[in-house]
Parts: structure tokens; sequence; C-alpha cells
């Protein structure tokens, strides 16, 4: 018992600087919300579904290991060797990622409270310049004009609608991986102080800043059908097969309607933290591997490219994510860089 307490407080130490930011994000909601008098906003429990999922996904890691042992390898004596391995992994890897996986859900959570109270703070007002920004920008055009001639066909729009829908199965499994993975722990933390800063810098401070909802909201909030013939088109696929992203807007819309608080809700369009957190994911791929760096990079084209086709943002969003994202990423190696984490380097 004694062991156990030292790893853990080991592992608090190493994480310290993550739990504080986190703490400190949780303290900034409720300061927000004593400022609005909006108490009911406060939730941190909203994402608790995530580290019983996280225990899933380890046990499962766990089985494939004692099943590669019972039918591959064969060590004897058999069970010696599992409860060898299975401390190794506990002690090592379990509790290396506990920190990030108790309190992840938390920040998220505070998170969504945040998206949820920018029109609160700041209301709707950026959407026409970022749609005269995007003409400015291509020509005249909008992007989803210029995408159309490429991805105006029902499969193709589907089979976008479908990667795009992935994106929170990719978020988690990215999430799993980096908290129990031992193999560079400069790179792991790296991930996670620029989840945490893209995440509340861009997707709460500059999204208040610049509160926009986006195209497939800009009938709705200002009765103009700037973007009827996306929407148009979007709707006779969904007349076909159903497009995910049009119910889920619908949902959305309905929430901030009833200024109602619940999983995933909140409208806002710049930055868009779809496209800065893919981003993450292709950086600490590439950074890791050529399969999971090609695997992440073509999701993160897919979630750039869906961003506008599928009506959520405007391109503008993801390009001011893309690069704002590299710069926090950068700035958050060299703080995960000066850490004591034990062995490795500074990533661009």
């Amino acid at each position: 018992m004694k062991r156990l307490a030292t790893i853990i407080l080991e592992r608090i130490r190493q994480h310290r600087h993550f739990i504080i930011y986190v703490l400190a994000y949780m303290i900034a909601l409720i300061a927000v919300c004593a400022w609005l008098g909006t108490y009911h906003m406060i939730s941190f429990d909203m994402y608790e579904v995530l580290p019983l999922t996280a225990v899933l996904f380890f046990a499962a890691v766990l089985l494939g290991r004692y099943l590669n042992m019972a039918l591959v390898t064969r060590p004897r004596p058999l069970l010696s060797h599992m409860r060898a391995d299975f401390k190794v992994l506990f002690e090592e890897r379990f509790l290396t990622g506990l920190p990030i996986l108790l309190l992840l859900p938390v920040f998220m959570s505070a998170f969504t409270a945040f998206k949820s109270l920018i029109p609160v703070m700041n209301p709707y007002t950026w959407d026409p310049a970022l749609y005269r920004l995007e003409e400015l920008l291509h020509g005249g055009y909008q992007p989803w004009e210029l995408l159309m001639p490429l991805l105006g066909y029902p499969a193709v729009t589907l089979t976008i609608n479908f990667i795009y829908a992935a994106w929170l199965f990719t978020m988690f499994m990215v999430v799993y991986w980096q908290a129990f993975s031992l193999s560079n722990p400069v790179l792991r933390m790296q991930f996670f102080l620029s989840f945490v800063l893209c995440w509340s810098l861009l997707g709460s401070g500059m999204a208040t800043i610049f509160s926009s909802a986006g195209p497939c909201f800009y009938e709705r909030l200002l009765g103009l059908d700037a973007y009827q013939g996306l929407m148009q088109y979007l709707q006779s696929v969904d007349e076909q097969h159903p497009v995910w992203a049009l119910s889920a807007q619908d949902m959305l819309w309905k929430l901030y309607e009833l200024h109602k608080l619940a999983l995933g809700s909140g409208i806002s369009a710049l930055p868009s933290m779809h496209v800065s957190s893919a981003l993450l994911f292709a950086l600490v791929g590439v950074r890791t591997h050529w399969v999971p760096g090609v695997a992440l990079s073509i999701f993160f084209v897919f979630i750039l490219v869906g961003s506008v086709h599928l009506g959520w943002h405007y391109a503008v969003d993801g390009y001011v994510a893309i690069i704002l994202t590299l710069i926090l990423w950068r700035l958050a190696g060299i703080w995960a860089g000066r850490l004591p984490l034990g062995e490795g380097r500074i990533l661009d």
C-alpha cells in the first residue's frame, strides 16, 4: 500500500502543471457564472463516462496481452507471468494515465458550459463579417461553392458525414492512447498541454471574442439565405440517406433556444475546434510512427473539408484554428520539455 501511495503521489507530481491548469479553468467557469448569475450552468460531470470507457479500453488491452501469452508466447509458469505483467501495466501505464483520465472529463464539462455561455457573454455578431471575409479570400466565391464540383455527390457527402461523425470516437482513442503511453513522456505531455490550451484559449476565449454561429445557423440567426444552396443540397441528400450533421445541428439549435446545458451543447464557429483537435491528433501521430501519422493526417483533411461541406464552419474557422494550434503546439512542447517527465525531447 505504501508503494502504491508513493507511485500515485509521483504521478500527481509529474502532472501537476496539467492539474493546476484544469483547476484554474474550473475556477474561471465558476467566476464567470457568478458574474453572469448563471449558476445553473456550472457542471463538471457531463463526461463522467470517459473514465469508465478508459478502464474498458485498458481491460481490452490487458485481455489482448493475456491471450497472446496463453496462445502464442506461452511463458511458464503462465499465471505468475500474467500477475507480473498486470502489476507492471497497472503501476506504470494505468496509474500514469489516471490523472489525465480523471481530470479531462471535468475539463471537457467545463468547456461545454463555457461554450453554452458564449451568446450570453457576447451575442453572435461576427457571422456577416466572416461571410464577407470568405468571399474576399476565395475570389468572390464561398468555399462550399468551390468544393461542390468535387464533393457534391451523395456518396461523397455521406462518406464525409460518416468520418466527421467519427471525430468523437477518434478523440477518445487518441486520448486513451496517449494517456497510457510511456514511449515519449515529453510528446505525451505536449499533447495534453496543447489539448487544454487549445480548448480553453481558442474554444472558450477566442470563440467568445469572435462570437459566431456558422453557416448552418446563418438563416436561423440572421434571417438571410446566404447558405441556402448548401443547406438545400444537404437536405436533398438527407431525404435519401440520413445526414447526421443536420440532425445534430437541429438539436444544438433547440438547446440554444431553450438556453439548456447538455452533453455537447453550445454553438460556436470561429475557430473550429474539430479542426484544431484533429490537427493535434495528426501532429502526435506523425511524431510517433508513420502509420498513425498518415491515418490521422488523412482524418484531419476530412475534418477540415467536412467542416465546410457539412455547413458547420466557415473555411476561415479552420484556417485560424490551424495557425493558432500550431503555435500552441510549439509552446506546449517547450513547456513540456522543461518538466521532470523522464526521457524525451522538445518537439516542433
